[in-house]
């Protein structure tokens, strides 16, 4: 995903979300590849760094928590920030599919 963020790809960020996929703020899909081509716009390059705080899988479905710093542009509406994310994921096939997620600022 971090990839695809780098890579200015909604349509590939968005292939990693469920099709019941919602945030905090109840955006869906369609709202998140709107929003990112937005975000894509406003930034000549985006740069994410990441790291993995806590996985959690059980059976087929995984919590995971994830502290993010984009270092160019802007992520989620955070310029160069460092961002915390809670995200539920399940794996219906062979394919994780993130369907929810919720995140804040962290500084």
């Amino acid at each position: 995903m971090a990839l695809a963020i780098e890579a200015k790809n909604g349509r590939e960020f968005v292939s990693y979300l469920d099709e019941q996929f919602q945030d905090q703020d109840g955006r869906t899909r369609k709202k998140i590849r709107a929003m990112l081509a937005a975000i894509f716009l406003q930034n000549k390059a985006i740069k994410v760094n990441y790291n993995i705080d806590t996985m959690k899988v059980v059976d087929n479905t995984a919590q995971v928590s994830i502290s993010v710093k984009n270092t160019d542009g802007s992520l989620i509406g955070f310029r160069s920030s460092r961002v915390s994310i809670q995200s539920l994921w399940k794996k219906p096939d062979n394919d994780w599919l993130l369907y929810r997620a919720r995140w804040e600022k962290m500084d």
